[in-house]
């Protein structure tokens, strides 16, 4: 892409990013509701805490960087927590630590960091730039956590058999029954009916994934992992394996931005599922 587009692109980001955004911390379960910094000391002070968003929304990701500042600094973990990211895949852990300690350091803008990742769209993601501000302000560790969508592929193409077996966890196994029925209900309509098999098996494939690699990447008191909230609601995808694959706490948070939705969008939004239930414990509510 022309530099000059991009250098546009950043500038209309960086303006964007200067609105303000109301955010409360609300708990399910006793209905009561918390300005961020009060609700962070509700929080747990150890183990995973997975936030579910709704992807490519600017304000929900300049949310996320905020509450792991609030967290982080309210708890005095410096160097003593981690943030992981679902769209950044495991193998490249490595690249990973070393352009992350550049962009920490100031040599490297965030722009040039995607491009390692994100050859064909860096500007689609420069949105993300507060999770990766927050963990380098307090030096944390940037973990990534999916696996490479050609081993995903292969499972949509063959079933689990199409995949090497050294790329498949030993958490591996398929999503309940309930996770399927979401997963139906939403892919239903996208995808041939002799692959929908399939494509919940690559499905069930990623939190597995997921769950192994924030176990065996992740570092300090807390970890804190950014997933699309498909992923997380009702504790029946990555929630799941990760409490399966760990005996540290896991608590689960549902991203919920409000603006721009009819008052009866929004009840729906803040209430319970009349057949799944709470869709998380906590919610991180932004424009009441």
């Amino acid at each position: 892409m022309n530099r000059k587009i991009l250098v546009f692109l950043a500038g209309i980001f960086v303006t964007l990013t200067s609105c303000a955004t109301s955010v409360e911390l609300y708990n399910v379960g006793s209905k009561q509701s918390f300005p961020l910094n009060k609700g962070v000391e509700l929080l747990p002070t150890e183990g995973f805490i997975i936030l579910g968003e709704t992807h490519y929304d600017l304000e929900t990701q300049q949310v996320q960087g905020q509450f792991i500042e609030a967290m982080v600094s309210h708890l005095q973990l410096e160097n003593n927590f981690s943030v992981a990211w679902e769209f950044l895949n495991f193998p490249d852990q490595k690249i990973l630590e070393e352009k992350f300690k550049l962009y920490s350091e100031g040599t490297l803008n965030f722009t040039n960091f995607l491009q390692n990742f994100f050859s064909q769209n860096p500007v689609g993601h420069l949105l993300y730039e507060p999770i990766f501000k927050a963990t380098s302000k307090y030096s944390g560790k940037f973990v990534a956590t999916n696996a490479p969508r050609e081993w995903k592929s292969k499972i949509v193409a063959s079933g689990l058999s199409g995949l090497d077996s050294q790329y498949i966890p030993q958490n591996m196994e398929r999503g309940s029954a309930a996770y399927f029925e979401r997963f139906l209900s939403v892919m239903g309509n996208h995808a041939p009916q002799n692959k929908i098999e399939n494509y919940f098996l690559a499905q069930s494939y990623s939190d597995a994934v997921m769950a192994k690699s924030l176990v065996d990447l992740s570092e300090g008191q807390l970890k804190f992992m950014i997933v699309g909230n498909f992923h997380s609601d009702f504790g029946h995808g990555l929630p799941t394996y990760l409490e399966k694959v760990t005996n540290e706490n896991v608590l689960q948070i549902r991203m919920v931005n409000l603006k721009g939705l009819t008052h009866e969008e929004r009840i729906e939004a803040l209430s319970d599922d009349p057949k799944y239930g709470p869709r998380s414990s906590w919610l991180l509510i932004l424009n009441r």
